[in-house]
């Protein structure tokens, strides 16, 4: 379905108390734990975007799109080789999960199937714009940064409001959200009305559990009461929301906020210009010189224990069969497919030795690893 093109249109806007200072919150020590992601060392190129969906990583780069499941490349589409962007979104139709990216010449990229790539911007109207951003507002609502506004789709129709002029948008939780003109704005859907707060040194702003944050180069500000609240001297970057915890960063290091509060790293070392990509189970994705993959209080013990001894097994051995639409026909990607099949992984791999097969690249070091990690899951 193509939707409706309608002409430019002005929010109703309301205005946001100002930002208030507030005693410096405590913030705990964070400890960053770095995800083996490319076990393999599979070559994606420079990897300049990255999108989540489900159990699979698409990675947005000099190779076109790679996609990742259980630490190991299962696909890699040829196509575009420069990237700004991507995300995971609902269809043009209104229905399922598409995954896009934005080429640095402004075009929204489809992957599909996991086979091919497909420029969609003319399911949206879009196709002649310069897109700069795409953000999923909700499960129905999503929306195109252009510059000097944003095109919105509620899956029926597609409406350009006025925006910021860089065309950078942030979203979540059925708010949209942006930096521009020494002020930050918030829009709320589906009655697409505006709060506007004044914070002339404003740098981004997201939406999370807390509700909303702001970074500015004078701190890290939380909305409380109508007011943007300081809760974090000092200068911060961009936001990005993983699941229920929100990453920004300053001076180099990682900073976490969530329901239970802030934490900071030290000596995480992140280089300056590099871009933040969240991912669903609160992981974070900083995408610089190199691709890193961090974790910070989001997972559980037997999670990162399975990832940092199974996992790259899997990725060495079992992907090229029990990857997603696999050979074998059974998807073991995960770590809930490991918790669920550990006694059938246990009878074929550790007692009858049936599985691998023979000629696998599997050492009785492999073999002793998974027998290991069965015994701690019982």
């Amino acid at each position: 379905m193509k939707a409706r093109w309608l002409s430019l249109v002005a929010l109703t806007v309301g205005c946001g108390g100002g930002a208030e200072e507030a005693p410096t919150t405590q913030v705990e020590a964070m400890v960053v734990r770095t995800v083996d992601w490319n076990p393999a060392k599979a070559d994606l190129g420079a990897v300049q975007a990255v999108a989540d969906s489900g159990d699979t990583s698409y990675l947005f780069g000099g190779k076109g799109v790679t996609l990742m499941t259980g630490g190991a490349a299962r696909a890699q589409i040829a196509g575009p080789t420069a990237w700004v962007g991507a995300a995971a979104i609902v269809g043009a139709d209104g229905t399922g999960t598409w995954v896009v990216g934005v080429t640095e010449a402004g075009r929204v990229v489809r992957v599909r199937a996991s086979s091919s790539l497909e420029d969609v911007g003319e399911r949206w109207g879009i196709e002649k714009d310069v897109v700069k951003s795409v953000v999923a507002v909700d499960d129905t609502h999503v929306a195109f940064g252009v510059a000097g506004g944003f095109a919105l789709s509620d899956g029926k129709k597609v409406t350009r409001y006025d925006g910021p002029k860089t065309g950078l948008l942030r979203g979540g939780r059925g708010k949209l959200g942006f930096v521009d003109g020494g002020k930050v704005r918030v829009v709320s859907l589906p009655a697409v009305t505006a709060v506007d707060w004044p914070l002339p040194t404003a740098i981004d702003v997201a939406i999370d559990a807390r509700g909303i944050l702001v970074t500015s180069s004078e701190g890290l500000f939380v909305e409380r009461d109508g007011n943007l609240v300081q809760k974090l001297e000092g200068s911060f970057g961009p936001l990005t929301v993983a699941g229920d915890t929100t990453w920004t960063t300053t001076g180099g290091e990682l900073v976490t906020s969530a329901t239970t509060g802030f934490a900071k790293s030290t000596g995480a070392g992140v280089e300056g210009g590099a871009k933040f990509f969240g991912a669903p189970n609160g992981e974070l994705w900083v995408v610089g010189t190199q691709v890193r993959r961090v974790s910070y209080g989001t997972q559980s013990a037997a999670l990162a224990d399975w990832q940092s001894t199974v996992q790259p097994i899997f990725a060495k051995v079992c992907s090229a069969c029990h990857s997603p639409g696999g050979s074998a026909g059974l998807d073991l990607s995960s770590y809930a497919a490991w918790v669920r099949l550990r006694v059938q992984i246990e009878k074929q791999v550790v007692t009858d030795k049936s599985m691998p097969p023979k000629s696998a690249p599997f050492s009785d070091a492999d073999r002793a690893t998974v027998a290991s990690w069965i015994a701690r899951n019982r």
